[in-house]
């Protein structure tokens, strides 16, 4: 077996970093069902599994400001106070997958749903919030492209399509997966009310997560 002291993860000792990186990028240690499924089924996602393993491995790297350059020439210092890694206990039984919608009058506020409620649990996804991490990195991707002579120009918002075709794609992939494994897995999409004032935005919200959570094989409504 495979284990570590849990404030350990976020800065291991130098000598265990390049098999830890092993062994945080293997199915095996990742917990997450939709980067664990990017990882058994790379054709099936029609996405490399050594860029998924880069992706996974960057993440930590940056963490521990564990780049192959000396610490006074390291541009990515910064990219650290970025980064969030949570850790969960416990296993993981979610009984149902609901989307955030938020309108269009919010711009880039949302509101932060509790996954968990007593004994029950659901998986929670914020497609603007999603949207606007894709256009941020995209956005570094290109410039950098762009800044370092390649033979063209690549153009930023056919780029971000781009990407958000095949993210959207990626997501639906995972989400059929689990409607296969389990027929009765709810999926719903909660369109949030036009209205975006404070005191009654959070009460919607509110009304409505309890009466997700008391019923989870219910039908979710806006209140």
């Amino acid at each position: 077996g495979f284990c570590w002291e849990r404030d350990k993860i976020f800065s291991p000792k130098l000598e265990i970093r390049d098999d830890l990186l092993k062994r945080l990028s293997s199915p095996d240690y990742v917990g997450c069902e939709h980067i664990k499924s990017l990882l058994l089924h790379p054709t099936l996602y029609q996405i490399r599994k050594p860029l998924t393993i880069m992706a996974i491995q960057s993440f930590y790297r940056v963490m521990w400001n564990y780049l192959a350059v000396p610490l006074e020439t390291n541009s990515y210092n910064k990219l650290v106070t970025k980064l969030d890694l949570m850790l969960f206990e416990g296993e993981h039984h979610e009984q149902g997958f609901v989307s955030i919608i938020s309108p269009e009058s919010c711009e880039t506020q949302t509101i932060l749903v509790k996954p968990t409620e007593n004994s029950h649990s659901i998986q929670v996804y914020h497609p603007q919030a999603v949207s606007l991490g894709r256009a941020s990195m995209a956005r570094v991707i290109v410039d950098e492209l762009n800044r370092n002579g390649i033979l063209y120009k690549i153009d930023f918002d056919k780029f971000l399509s781009r990407v958000e075709s095949l993210g959207k794609s990626v997501l639906e992939t995972t989400l059929n997966e689990i409607s296969i494994a389990r027929p009765d897995y709810p999926q719903f999409d909660f369109k949030l009310p036009e209205t975006c004032c404070p005191d009654p935005f959070k009460r919607n919200i509110l009304k409505a997560s309890v009466k997700f959570s008391q019923k989870p094989r219910s039908t979710l409504q806006a209140i």
